[in-house]
C-alpha cells in the first residue's frame, strides 16, 4: 500500500465510518480504489491504519552510508547537500540524499548574521562581563544606551511569498523594487531603563565635530532633567567618530561618566532592539516611502510606538547578556 499521511489516513477512516464508498473517497483523496480498499482491510483487522514492520519497499542506503552524510553536514553546516551527497559518496539521489537528511535534527534555515570577532574581541568582551555581571539593577538603570542607525527606503529583510510551483517569475510574485531613487535617514538616539529619550534626525555626516556638537545640543539637554546632572552613565560604542580626542575631551570637560565599552558588541547594547522594533513597523504592510520626508515621519511614528514597560524589560536583560558572553567565551549572543 503506498504511503499515507495522516491527515489521509484519519479521512478514510472517518469517510468509512461514514458509508462512504471505496470508488468515491479514492476520488476524493486522488488515490487508488487499492489503496482505500487495503486500508479499510488494516482497519477491520487492527482498528486503525498501521504499517506492518519490515514492509514496504526496502532501503537504498544503509545506516552508515546515512550517518556518514548526516556527520559531514554537522561538521560543515554550511555546505549543501548537492555537495555533501558528492564529498561523502553517497550511493543514493540527490532526493534521497535531502530525505536522509531531513531524518536527522538538520533543518535548512537562514542563517543568522553576526558581526565577526577576533580572538581579542572575544577577550575583551569577556573581561567586560566579568567586570559587570555581578553589578546592581540600579547601575544599569542609570545607564544611557546610545547609538545611530541608518533607516533606509527599503527593506533589506527577503520576503517570502505563497505561490504555485514553476512561477517564480510570474509578475503576480515578484518583489518589485526601484533600482534608482533609493535614500536613507540617518538617526542618532538614546534610551534608558525610563524609556526613551530622543531619536533625532542627523542631517550632515557624521564625524567628530557632528557628533561633539550633538552631544552638547542634544544629548545633555535631554539627559539632564531626566538624571540631573551627574547621576547617569554615558554608553557609546568604540567608532572612531566616539573616541575621537576631541569627543573625549568634551566628555571629560563636562565631568560625564563614560561607561567603558567593549569594542563589536551590539548584542550588549539595548538600543539595537529598538532600532531592529522600528525597522519591523517602519516596513510592515510592504511601506514604501516616496521621499525621505515620509521616511522620517515613519521613523517618528516608530520611535513613539517604544514604551517604558519595553525599555525595563531591554535593561532588565543586561545581566542575562554579560552572562551569556561568559558562557560564550566572547562570542556573539542571541541578543
Amino acid at each position: 500500500m503506498p504511503s499515507l499521511n495522516e491527515v489521509q489516513k484519519q479521512t478514510i477512516a472517518q469517510r468509512l465510518r461514514d458509508g462512504v464508498s471505496i470508488r468515491t473517497i479514492a476520488t476524493e483523496l486522488h488515490i487508488s480504489k487499492n489503496t482505500v480498499l487495503l486500508a479499510k482491510k488494516k482497519i477491520n483487522e487492527y482498528g486503525r491504519i498501521i504499517r506492518r514492520a519490515g514492509s514496504g519497499r526496502p532501503k537504498k542506503t544503509t545506516a552508515d552510508e546515512n550517518i556518514e552524510l548526516a556527520n559531514f553536514i554537522r561538521e560543515y553546516p554550511f555546505e549543501t547537500v548537492v555537495n555533501a551527497r558528492q564529498q561523502t559518496n553517497f550511493p543514493a539521489s540527490l532526493k534521497t540524499a535531502r530525505k536522509r537528511v531531513h531524518e536527522t535534527e538538520l533543518r535548512n534555515r537562514a542563517a543568522a548574521n553576526k558581526i565577526f570577532l577576533t580572538e581579542q574581541n572575544k577577550a575583551n568582551r569577556v573581561l567586560f562581563a566579568q567586570e559587570f555581571v555581578n553589578e546592581p539593577a540600579d547601575m544599569w538603570n542609570n545607564v544611557i544606551f546610545s547609538d545611530e542607525k541608518t533607516f533606509k527606503s527599503y527593506s533589506n529583510g527577503r520576503r517570502r511569498v505563497y505561490r504555485p510551483p514553476g512561477t517564480r517569475y510570474d509578475e503576480r510574485y515578484c518583489n518589485k523594487y526601484k533600482q534608482s531613487g533609493r535614500f536613507s535617514v540617518n538617526v542618532w538616539g538614546w534610551v534608558s531603563s525610563r524609556g526613551r529619550g530622543i531619536c533625532a534626525i542627523v542631517e550632515e555626516r557624521l564625524n567628530a565635530n557632528v557628533y561633539r556638537r550633538l552631544l552638547e545640543e542634544l544629548m545633555l539637554p535631554s539627559v539632564i532633567p531626566v538624571f540631573g546632572e551627574r547621576n547617569f552613565i554615558f554608553q557609546q560604542d568604540n567608532c572612531p567618530v566616539h573616541n575621537a580626542r576631541l569627543v573625549s575631551q568634551y566628555l571629560e570637560a563636562q565631568g560625564v561618566n563614560v561607561l567603558p565599552w567593549p569594542s563589536r558588541s551590539p548584542d550588549l547594547n539595548v538600543i539595537e532592539n529598538v532600532w531592529g522594533e522600528m525597522q519591523k513597523y517602519i516596513y510592515q504592510n510592504d511601506f514604501r516611502p516616496r521621499n525621505p520626508l515620509e521616511l522620517q515621519e515613519k521613523i517618528v511614528e516608530a520611535w513613539e510606538t517604544v514604551t517604558p514597560g519595553y525599555m525595563r524589560q531591554l535593561v532588565a536583560s543586561m545581566p542575562r547578556r554579560l552572562q551569556n558572553v561568559i558562557d560564550a567565551n566572547g562570542a556573539m549572543t542571541k541578543y
